[in-house]
């Protein structure tokens, strides 16, 4: 089957929700997520990371409803509870009551982008470097300048993606070069047909629209060098959550084709 310039239109919309949640999957367990399926819901726990304790339901209304009051009474005696994640063709009123009765709030909204990348424009200027396993600290300590994340939260980052730079055929990490210069850093999640961006960040001194574009044409270089590629990645908006109502505009080209309601217990 050809990929047309008519974007994600190459797959069945089902079928590429399917393959980028499984290519996210892969991305999730490089760096020690343990990851439990069954129909319609995901369970995703890690032991090192709290902030990678959820839930994620992607069933029918009524069905999601009977799983998240499974969810609800299987840690209805714990201290920590998992965020829940509802897809938004899983949700409902009821689904929010139930939820919300047990101190479940709507916090964010994950959005999963996708689209067809054709080789383009090159650049001389900007590309990108695999990153060597003896160079994990280097690259580990880019991200963690790139996201703010100092003392606990950076030996945090160092220990996860060690383990990833070890273990992960998947995951490839990169520097994201500027001339001889290491600007930032990224992550791609190749599985499942698809290509998943991750980790995507630029030093701070570097976070210049030029720069900015500059290193998203690397990006896209490196995805085609092949030929057409299907990439996604995913980005999460605290902001306006209103269920159902919640619209998240197309970015760069890409195309909203998942979004998930994040639910975290506030009482």
């Amino acid at each position: 089957m050809k990929i047309t310039s008519d974007n994600i239109l190459y797959y069945k919309l089902e079928d590429l929700r399917n393959m980028t949640l499984n290519n996210n999957l892969l991305w999730l367990e490089s760096f020690g997520c343990k990851i439990y399926q069954e129909k319609g819901l995901i369970s995703i726990e890690n032991s090192k990371m709290p902030d990678y304790f959820a839930r994620v339901i992607i069933s029918p209304p009524k069905q999601a409803n009977e799983k998240a009051l499974l969810i609800l009474n299987e840690f209805e005696q714990e201290s920590i509870k998992p965020e829940i994640f509802i897809d938004e063709n899983s949700t409902s009123p009821i689904l929010h009551s139930i939820l919300d009765s047990k101190g479940f709030k709507p916090i964010e909204v994950n959005a999963t982008f996708a689209r067809v990348l054709f080789p383009g424009p090159k650049t001389l200027d900007f590309f990108l470097r695999p990153a060597e396993v003896d160079e994990n600290k280097k690259w580990s300590s880019l991200y963690s300048r790139g996201f703010n994340h100092y003392g606990i939260k950076k030996e945090i980052d160092r220990i996860r993606w060690l383990h990833a730079f070890e273990t992960s055929d998947s995951v490839k990490h990169w520097f994201i070069v500027k001339n001889k210069s290491l600007i930032g850093v990224c992550q791609t999640c190749i599985g499942n047909s698809v290509v998943g961006i991750y980790s995507f960040t630029l030093s701070h001194s570097n976070r210049t629209l030029s720069t900015l574009h500059g290193a998203l044409l690397a990006i896209r270089m490196k995805l085609t060098e092949q030929g057409a590629a299907v990439a996604y990645f995913e980005k999460r908006f605290k902001e306006n959550i209103r269920t159902k109502k919640y619209s998240a505009k197309p970015l760069l080209g890409f195309k909203v084709i998942r979004k998930l309601i994040g639910y975290r217990r506030v009482k």
